[in-house]
């Protein structure tokens, strides 16, 4: 059986991020992180949906072990979060041009930000980076198609 995703919840959640990514223990955020990905496998999720969060959750398992790591996370999500917004403008029906103008500045400035931090990353093995350059770049793919 499968329950409504819900969207507002997950969207106030994602907007908390950033600023635990500052104020908690790199090891706390991490967890929170990861359960609140793996919570939307508990729902109808989109196979590149669920993809973009198993790289996401590996990356964070593996590679999150500073304030830096878990701030990019923080913001990367942020971003994911002005999305949802975007989204729920638009289930509402109410100031979709604005949601849509803020969704895409906030998500091109997390993507540029995610591609730089990637690149100058202390992991150097490109074939450890490129799921992380093919996340980023599906992310700004979807600012482009909406």
């Amino acid at each position: 059986m499968s329950h409504k995703f819900p969207l507002e919840m997950h969207t106030c959640s994602q907007f908390l991020l950033l600023p635990l990514s500052i104020y908690v223990d790199t090891n706390v955020f991490n967890a929170i992180f990861c359960v609140l990905l793996m919570k939307d496998f508990l729902y109808q999720i989109s196979y590149l949906i669920a993809a973009h969060h198993l790289v996401g959750i590996l990356g964070c398992l593996y590679y999150s072990s500073t304030i830096e790591d878990t701030y990019t996370l923080g913001l990367a999500e942020f971003g994911s979060g002005m999305y949802n917004t975007y989204v729920l403008a638009k289930q509402y029906n109410t100031n979709i041009e604005i949601a849509y103008a803020l969704y895409a500045i906030t998500m091109t400035l997390s993507n540029i930000h995610l591609f730089l931090y990637i690149n100058n990353h202390r992991e150097k093995r490109i074939y450890i980076k490129a799921p992380f350059y093919i996340l980023v770049i599906t992310r700004q793919y979807y600012v482009f198609i909406e």
